[in-house]
């Protein structure tokens, strides 16, 4: 369609996530890298990004993907619409979150958007006949490009009213900001990732001794 954006660039290589968080909604709050720096970096460009975010996160296998994707470009307006929503769900619980680890009071704002969310999914929601009892389900008239939204919202919501979060942290390197929950049985961890935030702080610690006995 002209004058729309590619909502789906195949032709560019894949951003590969860090699934550290701990929750699912955790993860998608930490797809923008280098947060608390100066230019921080949003690594969901397009619709396509979040598709293959899911994908990695193995909330959808690889046809549903393929399909998600077909949706997107038969329907460009709606998947623009979805992708804004997923941008501000994320910055929500981005704020809830962060706040619940400093405990400070979040944003009104932000406590709104995710529990507008949250009612949105509950619609789209029945109850399901197992064989070994029930399970909720969504309803098939639930739109493809959104449904997504409503799992990460309710499993946001489920742990705010829980007891898991009494180790959520926010990453200690100044430029990150990455919230993760500690599920460590010493409760020390300090960084998203050890192998990003946590190598990186080594590596600055090593310089700055070098430097010290080099100055001496």
């Amino acid at each position: 369609m002209a004058g729309m954006p590619d909502l789906v660039n195949q032709r560019r290589p894949r951003w590969r996530f860090h699934l550290s968080g701990g929750r699912i909604f955790l993860d998608l709050a930490n797809t923008v890298s280098w947060r608390a720096g100066s230019h921080p970096i949003d690594r969901l460009r397009d619709y396509g990004d979040f598709v293959e975010w899911a994908r990695q996160a193995r909330l959808i296998d690889g046809r549903e993907a393929r399909a998600l994707e077909r949706n997107a470009r038969r329907r460009p307006w709606q998947a623009t619409a979805a992708l804004r929503r997923v941008r501000a769900l994320r910055e929500a619980i981005y704020d809830v979150f962060t706040s619940r680890a400093g405990r400070r009071r979040p944003d009104a704002a932000a406590v709104d958007l995710l529990q507008r969310e949250f009612r949105r999914a509950l619609r789209h929601l029945g109850l399901a006949v197992r064989a070994r009892g029930f399970a909720l389900t969504w309803v098939t008239s639930t739109d493809p490009l959104t449904r997504l939204l409503g799992l990460l919202a309710r499993a946001a919501v489920d742990s705010l009213i829980s007891d898991d979060l009494t180790r959520l942290k926010v990453c200690r390197s100044p430029r990150c900001g990455w919230v993760f929950l500690d599920t460590t049985r010493s409760a020390t961890r300090r960084w998203c990732d050890m192998k990003v935030c946590g190598n990186r702080a080594k590596a600055q610690r090593y310089y700055i001794r070098r430097s010290s006995r080099t100055a001496g």
